[in-house]
């Protein structure tokens, strides 16, 4: 039965006769459905500056040899501690923390050993950081709620308002749409709510466009409203260390300030600042280049 699931989260709900939950469980399925890299080289032991060759195989669940493409960082870990199980990896990524809500400190943990000890915390996380609560009541009208954005296309879509000068809704106005430079010209007639709604416009680079309505006595004393595009909220995914750039600039121009005044210093959370240098050198002057007039003389042919 696991072997029908592919590897990642996986949730299991029952419902009753009527359709409604009765209990959730979320687990993880460590599957064999990842890839199987390994690496050889020539030499065990190089020198430095030496040729380093070496073959890479990758093969499938099923041992079949199969292609894609890689990429490699070697580092010296005597000099640069690194420890597994504290990493974040693609792997540990699509499969865990971009699936779970709270945070995972030791992402890779799960990932590094297969015992009895790193399975059972696994469960746990489940349990914990992975509990979640559905609205299942609600399924029916997600269905059919329109999204806020979009899906993201080639094209945009222009729409707006068409009203007259004392913003009442103007129904059947026409309104153009055209751009010399890209070749476009549309119009369109606004519906009975007085909206209008160009789709299907592709947007090059430094194009302009311009819109304009008018009545059904083709008078230009309307006003024509185009909608704003909504601004998409950017969030803190808290399994990635991130620096907030606003904060840091606010303490920086607070740290120039009280420099100026000569208050004191401001201590920079998640920033190291370096101490002044002052550089003193003499000023290179460029060598100077005498040019002298060269004297041609012609060719005997040429006397």
């Amino acid at each position: 039965m696991k072997k029908l699931f592919p590897g990642g989260i996986a949730q299991f709900t029952i419902f009753d006769s009527n359709g409604q939950p009765l209990n959730e469980r979320i687990t993880f399925i460590k599957g064999d459905d990842k890839l199987h890299l390994d690496i050889k080289t020539e030499k065990t032991v190089y020198k430095s500056k030496d040729h380093v060759q070496f073959s890479l195989s990758a093969n499938d669940s099923e041992g079949n040899a199969t292609t894609g493409n890689f990429s490699v960082a070697v580092i010296n870990e005597s000099l640069v501690n690194v420890d597994e199980t504290a990493e974040t990896t693609i792997f540990s990524h699509l499969l865990l923390t971009s699936d779970i809500k709270g945070f995972i400190e030791r992402p890779n943990y799960y990932f590094t050993a297969e015992t009895d000890s790193v399975n059972m915390a696994l469960d746990n996380l489940m349990l914990t950081q992975g509990y979640r609560r559905f609205e299942w009541n609600t399924l029916s009208t997600i269905v059919n709620t329109k999204p806020v954005f979009e899906a993201e296309g080639l094209t945009s879509a222009f729409s707006g308002l068409v009203t007259n000068l004392t913003h009442k809704p103007l129904p059947g106005a026409l309104v153009k749409l055209f751009s010399i430079r890209a070749g476009i010209l549309k119009d369109t007639i606004t519906d009975a709510n007085g909206r209008f709604r160009f789709e299907k416009i592709f947007i090059g680079d430094s194009i302009k466009f311009t819109l304009q309505a008018g009545d059904n006595n083709n008078s230009d004393k309307v006003i024509l409203t185009v909608d704003s595009i909504p601004q998409v909220t950017i969030k803190n995914n808290n399994n990635i260390n991130s620096t907030d750039v606003t904060e840091v600039a606010r303490q920086l121009k607070i740290h120039q300030q009280q420099a100026e005044q000569g208050g004191q210093e401001v201590k920079l959370t998640g920033l190291h600042v370096l101490k002044q240098v002052d550089i003193k050198a003499n000023k290179i002057s460029a060598p100077k280049i005498e040019i002298r007039p060269r004297l041609y003389l012609p060719y005997p042919k040429d006397l």
